[in-house]
């Protein structure tokens, strides 16, 4: 355990996460929970049984919904915490959360932007308390369209704090009438069962207009890494589908944060006291489709594929060719390096200060709303949301201006340190699972089967089965165990001195670790093509 903790602790350290104690802050947080101001300025929505759905271990709850059938579709209530409300711009809080950007998550550990005392506190919205939120009503039609939006800062009290696996369990036992698998904190409180059910529906609605707009869907698995609650010395990595209620749950947070965008564009042509932060994706930079097009072609003709696994810019959408990829056993790994190289053509999001095109989602505006206790950019944009629509006085223009500058900076600034976090964490789960293998005898050591998704000159990239993260064997350590030199060709294949095709894109193989190489700290891994290739 003290060995993790001090890796843990290491890359606190080495990022600088953890804020600094501030007096003023405390002074602040202490203040807002002497008074929670919940009746200043918000509709009495306590009457609604809105529940939260999450993961189990979550704490900072800032969404919960409620969602009711409505002729021709459904109305969903969606509340989020008022974080904006008890941080206002140039408090203490405000300095804090501008100076973190956004809150950081580690295995068994949280650094929070906002203090605890809030963030799980008195803006988290936990079951069966009062608390302050901002309210989105959207009608949705049948086509997964939303209709109408009205919003309002509310007092609310969740009925329940619910799980994915556990509504999920409620859902399929009511599909099924299996009356013994409901979800005990489901069945217990009136209202919260039609607005599940309603929720499944809606879902399923907005999951099929999603996929008619202009996307390209990409196989995505829920992955996570955390504390082994078996062996608290060590990370656990697990990779699983995604539940149907998640991908609901999804869905209702993107139409926020799309008909969020839309309000606060209506509101910035009326005025110019609105200063909104957007989320841009832009769509993929011709050179990199080019590429894209060229790989699928050396790959097609390489394994001798049929038309089905090329695409060529002009002769379709790449969402639709995506689409129609052959599915099933035989072509499982093939299918999964397809979509990393599709993937790969995708270019980052960034915040703006104008709206803009979020390609991803196939949506011309797109807004983070969804998230005020845990990015400062989402308060920022509740704050501009509120004088928006008068609910606080505007600030002047000019400082707005400038607040939102700071404001983009910190959020690019936070997602750049949250993926350094990222990559730390994996490295250590990585560097965990290899050095546990070395303490077996050679011929004693797991063969972890992968998929080959990524081919250089010097590495070949493989996503191994189960593990959720990718890993990289060196060119150089292969030719090595293969006694022959490997020549990268077309970024799909590694050729041997003879010409032959040692390992080819969406290959299956077999890694294996031979030792820890401590000059060039790396480990040398040994691959195995398997005879199965892009099957299972």
């Amino acid at each position: 355990m003290t060995e993790l903790n001090d890796a843990l602790t290491a890359i606190i350290e080495d990022l600088d996460l953890a804020p600094e104690a501030s007096a003023a802050v405390d002074a602040e947080v202490g203040a807002h929970v002497a008074d929670l101001r919940l009746d200043d300025g918000t509709v009495d929505e306590t009457h609604v049984p809105y529940v939260t759905i999450d993961n189990p271990d979550s704490r900072d709850l800032d969404q919960a919904v409620h969602v009711a059938p409505r002729d021709g579709g459904w109305t969903v209530r969606y509340a989020i915490a008022d974080a904006a409300f008890y941080v206002p711009v140039g408090s203490a809080l405000w300095q804090r959360s501008v100076a973190q950007g956004s809150s950081y998550y580690l295995p068994g550990r949280a650094i929070p932007m906002l203090p605890i005392e809030m963030s799980e506190g008195i803006v988290s919205l936990n079951p069966d308390v009062d608390r302050r939120a901002v309210r989105f009503a959207m009608d949705v039609d049948a086509d997964g369209q939303c209709t109408d939006v009205r919003v309002a800062r509310i007092r609310m009290r969740s009925r329940g704090k619910l799980s994915y696996e556990g509504v999920q369990a409620w859902l399929d036992a009511r599909s099924t009438y299996e009356a013994g698998r409901v979800d005990a904190a489901v069945a217990l409180h009136d209202g919260v069962e039609p607005s599940l059910c309603a929720l499944r529906e809606v879902g399923e609605a907005l999951l099929a207009a999603a996929q008619a707009r202009d996307t390209t869907p990409i196989d995505r698995v829920e992955s996570s890494i955390d504390v082994d609650p078996d062996d608290p010395t060590r990370l656990r990595v697990t990779a699983r589908e995604r539940l149907d209620v998640e991908r609901y749950n999804e869905q209702i947070s993107l139409l926020f944060n799309i008909e969020g965008a839309r309000v606060l564009e209506r509101l910035s042509r009326s005025t110019q006291d609105v200063q909104a932060v957007y989320r841009v994706h832009l769509p993929p930079l011709t050179e990199r489709l080019d590429s894209l097009a060229q790989i699928l072609d050396a790959l097609a003709r390489r394994r001798a594929l049929d038309d089905a696994w090329t695409w060529r810019r002009g002769a379709g959408e790449l969402g639709d060719f995506v689409r129609a990829l052959p599915d099933g056993g035989a072509t499982r790994r093939l299918r999964r390096a397809v979509h990393r190289q599709v993937r790969y053509t995708f270019r980052s999001s960034a915040y703006r200060s104008r709206s803009g095109p979020h390609h991803a989602l196939g949506v011309d505006g797109y807004v983070r709303l969804s998230a005020p206790m845990r990015e400062v950019v989402g308060v920022f944009t509740h704050k501009e949301l509120a004088e928006g629509l008068g609910w606080a006085p505007p600030h002047a223009a000019d400082e707005d201006a400038l607040t939102r500058d700071a404001v983009i900076a910190a959020a690019q600034r936070s997602r750049q340190t949250q993926r350094a976090v990222d990559k730390q964490i994996e490295l250590l789960a990585i560097r965990q699972m290899f050095d546990a293998d070395l303490a077996s005898p050679r011929g004693e050591r797991p063969r972890r089967l992968a998929t080959v998704i990524g081919v250089r000159s010097s590495r070949l990239y493989v996503a191994l089965d189960g593990f959720a993260l990718d890993v990289k064997i060196y060119v150089q350590d292969l030719a090595a165990q293969l006694g022959t030199e490997l020549t990268e060709v077309d970024d799909v294949a590694l050729i041997d001195a003879d010409g032959r095709a040692r390992f080819v894109l969406g290959d299956g193989v077999a890694v294996q670790v031979e030792r820890w190489d401590g000059g060039r700290q790396r480990f040398v891994l040994r691959a195995e093509r398997l005879a199965d290739a892009g099957g299972d």
